[in-house]
């Protein structure tokens, strides 16, 4: 997998959870600069756990994060957009009652350049040229599928180096789930580093060069995308046959 000094991210040994209730047990994982990896697993195996805990929502109760060799365990959310870590919730959260341009610059709060803040908005405009069209109209007269685009739009306006991603397809019309999947793959083109969560995980392993398989907190397996979505033990296990 290339030299170590690519890991962008790092887990050691974290174990998480709400209150009381672990989670996570000892997990452990990388990912490399300029990779999509892919977390996969059955409901329950703990993978949003492990974005709300990178992301600072969860205080890891053990273990180490580490973000570019910087120590991030316990960081809360808004020091972590500082270093270029950004994120796209689950179930596309979006402000309805605000146009499209206001959801993008609420992305941009701890951007206090407009220069810059105008540039990133250019860049999610070229990426998704729909949001330009309708960037004066209420975000919640959007179908699912472009509040889904605003909200990947919203994360980008940070210009990060890592984007979390929770569910990215969850609940789309099917033109959507490839137009979603197109998207990661021009991101890690233009050298932004994907983590991300998907039930959909033939589509998600397909365009994943590292795959971690969770089950019950624990870390079952981890290889390629190509390798977990050809295995057959994988495919019959995780991926429904």
């Amino acid at each position: 997998m290339g030299h170590t000094d690519s890991v962008l991210l790092k887990m050691e040994g974290v174990s998480s959870g709400y209150g009381r209730v672990e989670i996570l047990h000892e997990v452990s994982l990388e990912v490399r600069q300029g990779t999509i990896t892919c977390l996969v697993g059955p409901n329950g195996a703990g993978k949003s756990t492990i974005l709300k805990t990178i992301q600072g929502f969860l205080r890891p109760t053990q273990g180490r994060i580490a973000f570019e060799g910087q120590e991030i365990t316990g960081h809360p959310p808004h020091t972590l957009l500082g270093l270029g870590i950004a994120s796209v919730p689950q179930g596309r959260q979006v402000f309805p009652e605000m146009t499209v341009l206001e959801n993008l610059e609420m992305g941009a709060f701890t951007v206090h350049d407009r220069q810059i803040v105008h540039r990133a908005l250019e860049q999610v405009y070229a990426l998704f040229p729909r949001l330009r069209e309708r960037r004066h109209q209420q975000a919640g007269t959007l179908s699912g599928g472009e509040q889904q685009m605003l909200a990947i739009g919203r994360a980008l306006l940070v210009e990060p180096t890592l984007a979390h991603m929770d569910e990215p397809s969850l609940g789309l019309a099917p033109r959507f789930v490839d137009q979603i999947f197109e998207t990661i793959v021009d991101l890690k083109r233009q050298g932004i580093t994907i983590l991300m969560v998907e039930q959909n995980a033939k589509r998600a392993l397909a365009v994943a060069d590292w795959g971690y398989v969770l089950e019950l907190g624990k870390n079952r397996l981890e290889e390629t995308g190509q390798w977990l979505l050809h295995n057959p033990e994988v495919r019959r296990m995780y991926l429904g046959g």
